[in-house]
């Protein structure tokens, strides 16, 4: 009988141990996940900004950024929905070539040194207020 109880007490002690330390990788797991998230959409902003910047100039020099690469990255780690389809609206923020649109952003960009394209910024704003509300 002791020697009974003595096997299920070590049984119940290696389920309580590997579930804490079950628990303990999914918690720096987590931890780890939301740590890149942040990295990621850190690098890919400010990868954004120095294209718009240099697709405003027409100055041909693009940023160090690896920009479709943080992209695939951010793309792969983020499940929520809402987040794809904010990424997709700061795409979609920056007029395309040739259109009255891209015209009005390079006489922006030409006009002042402190200019700013709207709408990219408000696409940009509402993408990051949410990733800091899911951060948080």
């Amino acid at each position: 009988m002791e020697l009974l109880s003595t096997v299920v007490g070590l049984a119940i002690g290696l389920v309580f141990g590997e579930f804490s330390s079950w628990m303990r990788h999914r918690r720096e797991w987590g931890r780890r996940l939301r740590e890149l998230r942040i990295e990621y959409y850190a690098e890919w902003a400010a990868g954004m900004e120095s294209n718009l910047v240099s697709y405003a100039m027409q100055s041909g020099r693009g940023g160090s950024y690896k920009v479709p690469l943080c992209e695939k990255r951010l793309l792969l780690i983020e499940q929520d929905e809402v987040s794809r389809q904010l990424i997709q609206a700061v795409h979609n923020s920056i007029p395309a070539a040739m259109t009255s649109d891209h015209h009005e952003l390079e006489m922006t960009a030409h006009g002042s040194p402190d200019w700013d394209w709207p709408p990219f910024r408000e696409a940009m704003e509402n993408l990051m207020s949410h990733v800091r509300e899911k951060v948080a």
